[in-house]
């Protein structure tokens, strides 16, 4: 008997919960321009914590009690607040919601244009502090040396390596190894590319390879870091054109002999 009279307790008290229930609805706009709606304003009941949004026309429609309390916030607007009438009585309620701006003032600010030399100038002068990094070779040993783990590098960040970059330093540096390659590539490629190397590989005399190069021009680096295979076909490409500019031809030599190139006399 006790638990039907709680359950009809229950079932009454939920009923007039639900029939203090208000449907409230309406549109938000753009304080001023009643033909401006929002879309997608934040709508929540600051009592039940429940939340909605205003439709893509502006549309919103929520559930409050007597006394409940909705907030309807959207960037770029100022937050408001409206409370349903403790003493209305009814299902449904009508509300449009009119937003204001929200206006920020900055503090006004002056702007210096700089060209990109003059950038570099100023860059320049910057100070830039190399970072010391401690090796200790032995753990029992208290004292700790600075010393400068990676030279000509800097361990401060993007500021000091896009110094190093720009810097008179790394400049001289670049110009130091490019003459290095330079002179690296130069040897190797004396080294490599006799005149002998040459013969043997083109069959040419002797006295036709120097001119056989200049026309098959190709950088020392080339040279210097081919594999032969490489070197071969190059020259197998160079010489067909050659022999036809230097009036050069395969002669066949009888007999199963292996054939020379002569030289074309042509009339003066």
């Amino acid at each position: 008997m006790k638990r039907i009279i709680v359950i009809l307790f229950i079932a009454f008290f939920a009923l007039q919960l639900s029939a203090q229930l208000v449907q409230v609805s309406g549109f938000v706009y753009q304080r001023g321009d009643s033909s401006s709606t929002l879309p997608y304003a934040s709508i929540i009941n600051k009592r039940t914590h429940s939340g909605y949004q205003s439709s893509i026309d502006g549309f919103y429609t929520i559930l409050m009690a007597p006394g409940d309390t909705t907030e309807i916030s959207m960037v770029g607007y100022k937050n408001l607040r409206f409370s349903l009438p403790i003493n209305y009585v009814g299902t449904s309620y009508h509300k449009n919601i009119y937003l204001k701006d929200e206006v920020t003032t900055l503090d006004p600010h002056t702007i210096y244009a700089i060209t990109w030399d003059k950038f570099i100038v100023a860059f320049k002068a910057i100070p830039v502090e190399e970072e010391k990094v401690y090796v200790v070779l032995d753990n029992k040993l208290n004292d700790k040396t600075p010393v400068n783990a990676t030279p000509h590098l800097s361990l401060n960040g993007p500021i000091s390596w896009l110094y190093n970059k720009l810097g008179k330093k790394a400049k001289e540096q670049n110009k130091l190894q490019e003459l290095r390659d330079g002179s690296n590539s130069d040897m190797e490629y004396s080294r490599r590319i006799t005149n002998q190397y040459v013969m043997d590989i083109t069959k040419l005399p002797e006295d036709q390879v120097t001119p056989f190069l200049e026309y098959c021009h190709n950088d020392n680096s080339f040279y210097a870091y081919a594999t032969d295979y490489d070197i071969k076909v190059r020259f197998a490409t160079c010489l067909p054109g050659f022999k036809e500019k230097m009036g050069i031809t395969d002669e066949v030599v009888p007999n199963n002999t292996t054939p020379s190139d002569t030289l074309k006399t042509t009339p003066q």
